[in-house]
């Protein structure tokens, strides 16, 4: 079992929102460069085959993400 703690993003303004803690066994990562007015920022989406939308924002980079999945 893999438990992720990672910052979330809120998907309608692109602010942070705290963290998030998500367990699994496969997880599917992939990253984004998004556009909220003119707010910019790169984000994650990490999903972790549960029913949520589409997976979660995060902050965290995908190296970070692939990084803390391996060890």
């Amino acid at each position: 079992m893999i438990m992720l703690e990672l910052s979330r993003i809120c998907k309608n303004s692109g602010c942070d929102e705290g963290k998030i803690l998500l367990t699994g066994t496969t997880f599917a990562v992939t990253s984004e460069h998004r556009r909220w007015g003119k707010f910019e920022r790169d984000i994650c989406v990490v999903d972790n085959g549960t029913s949520n939308n589409g997976g979660y924002w995060v902050s965290e980079s995908y190296e970070e993400i692939c990084n803390m999945i391996k060890n």
